[in-house]
């Protein structure tokens, strides 16, 4: 809800361990006893997605992980 100047309201709960059934149940009726939830509004436009990037292109990180690998076939531990 909002206070009576439009500023945000709101609750902090919390329990002890393993307790989180009990503080979503009294979170669920606290709302239904206030009925004071209101829905944001949007103010603008969303963002536009960002570009993908290719994956399948090797990239340096690509080429040390796979000459890794060939380090550890060449070098077997024997535990």
């Amino acid at each position: 809800g909002y206070t009576p100047a439009g500023r945000p309201a709101g609750l902090w709960l919390a329990a002890g361990f393993m307790q989180e059934p009990t503080l979503v149940g009294i979170g669920y009726a606290v709302e239904q006893l206030l009925q004071a939830r209101v829905a944001p509004t949007l103010s603008g436009a969303v963002p536009p997605e960002p570009p993908r990037r290719d994956c399948s292109a090797g990239t340096a990180r690509t080429a040390s992980a796979e000459s890794h690998r060939g380090h550890i076939a060449a070098h077997p531990r024997h535990w």
